[in-house]
């Protein structure tokens, strides 16, 4: 891990270090073993694979943690854009531009993927935050109702509404995402007429639409 990813991680540590009670496991709190997790991931921004043997007390303790940690996660979620000045300004004076509720939402990601479809009993707020919330919580929120496998209905809403939002990145992630998960509502959606490059992916249903969550 590099030494920027490093020191994200040690900002992230000071700043939970007072945190109120949450669950547990094995002495560490949820907050805790997600640091670990992002901390022993081999890229900062990557998704997270439960299934990589590096990780796998980490995802131990947050599947063991389950559903008792899903309003933690919900609030990491549910942050607005203004920077909040302990993480980002130790961030800011090594390099790194990220306001704190960036760095929850990473966390956040992370931590619903680890559960799956576990934690699909949060899709109805994750729906809600990806249609009503703060900017920054929307997209990270309809990647983790993807995460958890939610259902048709609070997926695809979400899914359409990034498709033609005027952020070209989000709007590229929803189509890849239409196309992958539900290829007739992409037909319907006009997905192939506004990206027609995945036209030729659709014999396959090979598609990457990995999108990074908001650093600003």
């Amino acid at each position: 891990m590099g030494t920027l990813s490093i020191v994200f991680v040690l900002g992230l540590l000071a700043l939970y270090v007072s945190r109120p009670k949450e669950p547990a496991y094995q002495g560490k709190t949820l907050t805790e073993w997600m640091v670990q997790l992002e901390a022993q991931k081999s890229n900062l921004f990557d998704s997270v694979d439960p299934d990589d043997p590096r990780l796998t007390d980490c995802v131990t303790a947050i599947k063991a943690i389950g559903t008792n940690g899903i309003p933690n996660l919900l609030s990491m979620l549910n942050q607005n854009t203004a920077p909040r000045e302990r993480l980002s300004r130790f961030l800011a004076g090594v390099g790194i531009h990220m306001n704190e509720a960036s760095g929850k939402s990473l966390l956040a990601i992370d931590g619903f993927t680890v559960l799956g479809e576990t934690a699909k009993p949060a899709a109805p707020k994750l729906h809600q935050l990806a249609t009503t919330g703060p900017d920054i919580s929307r997209i990270n929120a309809l990647q983790c109702l993807i995460a958890v496998k939610a259902d048709r209905e609070d997926v695809v809403p979400c899914l359409i509404h990034f498709l033609i939002t005027t952020n070209k990145i989000y709007s590229r992630f929803a189509a890849g995402e239409l196309h992958r998960l539900y290829p007739e509502e992409a037909e319907k959606a006009g997905v192939y007429k506004l990206f027609p490059q995945l036209i030729k992916l659709r014999a396959t249903n090979n598609v990457s639409t990995n999108v990074p969550s908001p650093k600003k």
